[in-house]
């Protein structure tokens, strides 16, 4: 229970952020430029502090891709994802409290006239980065101190990258929360499809082809070898 917990503190947290730095923006009438910044900050600090506990998914899509790395057991695939989807739902609830309904509550939409295939696809490989960046933390020879840079950075590189396209989302419970609490479901299928589809790939391309019999473990427990 500890582990779903941290993965459903860590998820409202991630969205609260997030999302709320859109609203923010839309409130200021200021510019989203810095919204890949803050992504790789909010990550960044639930991967140091968080981490230990449960690894910090905070992402369906994350959870499903370790979990095709072999390297989380089934029996926790759906707390996991369970927990991350009430926190983003619930951070939604709270942003509508405190901000009240800007900004679609921050739900990620393609621009106008950017296909839904070419969405899903560009989603798939954002998420698919960062998967990779997920999963390469698990190579033994990976300095674990480095572990919430190399995430965190991913994250923000993806959300820097594709923003302006579709969001930049990479999290099927990032997107869900705020589009079930405000209502917003255009195109939604791509912001569930594609990470997932990315995660998977990566995660798969990485265990059997850069870690197999690499005798690879995770960082928390390197961590706690030392």
């Amino acid at each position: 229970m500890k582990k779903y917990l941290a993965e459903f503190i860590g998820t409202f947290l991630l969205t609260t952020v997030i999302a709320g730095s859109v609203m923010m923006d839309a409130i200021s009438r200021s510019s989203t430029a810095n919204v890949p910044f803050v992504v790789f900050l909010v990550l960044m600090v639930l991967v140091y502090t968080i981490g230990p506990i449960s690894g910090a998914h905070v992402n369906p899509a994350v959870t499903l891709g370790v979990f095709a790395l072999g390297k989380i057991p089934g029996r926790d695939v759906v707390g996991y994802i369970v927990a991350q989807l009430i926190g983003a739902i619930v951070a939604s609830l709270v942003l509508l409290a405190i901000l009240g309904h800007v900004a679609s509550l921050g739900a990620t939409v393609p621009v106008a006239g950017w296909g839904d295939w070419r969405g899903a696809a560009l989603e798939a490989l954002l998420t698919f980065g960062l998967v990779f960046a997920v999963s390469m933390t698990f190579h033994p020879k990976f300095p674990p101190l480095a572990s919430g840079l190399a995430v965190g950075g991913a994250l923000g590189l993806g959300a820097f990258w594709g923003g302006a396209l579709t969001g930049g989302s990479m999290n099927p419970a990032r997107t869900l929360g705020p589009a079930l609490v405000s209502g917003q479901f255009a195109s939604i299928w791509i912001y569930i499809v594609g990470p997932i589809v990315g995660a998977i790939v990566a995660a798969l391309v990485v265990r059997y082809l850069l870690l197999n019999g690499e005798g690879a473990e995770a960082p928390a427990a390197k961590r706690a070898r030392r």
